[in-house]
């Protein structure tokens, strides 16, 4: 969701727009800053959606992401295009591993991005 994040994982930038996702929310993770996107009934996520990604920077997203999450496909709200993208949601098999907590993208940013951004470089 964060620029400084998608330029440390792919090394470059890519022009972005916002966009909303209905019947969607992010939790954080158990004893991780990062967040979980799962489905829920009356959700909804504000994010970025990132334009004109390449192969290789969809290869390294999806190896940054790991395996706890898996891509899919979505649909962000009319408002912002109601156009198909991919998304991380969090795998099944590791729901269990989310908190009940919301993940508060400010919190993040004030609290934990600088430390997390060299965590990715490494």
């Amino acid at each position: 969701m964060l620029p400084d994040v998608m330029k440390a994982v792919t090394g470059r930038t890519f022009p972005s727009r916002t966009a909303v996702l209905e019947g969607y929310a992010r939790y954080r993770f158990k004893r991780r800053v990062y967040p979980g996107l799962v489905s829920e009934a009356g959700g909804r996520v504000e994010g970025v959606l990132y334009l004109n990604l390449d192969g290789r920077s969809l290869a390294l997203l999806d190896e940054f992401e790991g395996p706890w999450y898996k891509k899919a496909t979505v649909r962000v709200a009319p408002e912002c295009g109601g156009l198909l993208c991919q998304s991380y949601l969090v795998a099944d098999n590791c729901r269990k591993l989310l908190g009940r907590e919301y993940w508060d993208v400010e919190r993040f940013m004030r609290d934990h991005l600088k430390t997390y951004l060299r965590e990715c470089k490494s």
